[in-house]
């Protein structure tokens, strides 16, 4: 499945602790991409395991906002 996020990732710092985090959830390599020149600055993740929303938590917690868009 491939989520589509909006994101508030605006800085490098902010790219930074976001690819930590996807490196750590996301195992396997290449499932997941920044779009930082759409307004939303959008975060696509293929993912089938059952857990996304524990990464969309830490994004939170790591000061990113990331809301699911809809189809």
């Amino acid at each position: 499945m491939i989520w589509v996020f909006k994101t508030s990732i605006d800085s490098s710092e902010d790219i930074d602790k976001a690819t930590a985090l996807l490196n750590r959830y996301i195992q396997m390599p290449n499932r997941w991409n920044f779009d930082l020149e759409d307004c939303d600055k959008i975060l696509r993740i293929e993912h089938h395991g059952p857990d996304i929303l524990t990464l969309v938590n830490a994004l939170k917690d790591c000061g990113i906002h990331c809301e699911e868009l809809p189809d």
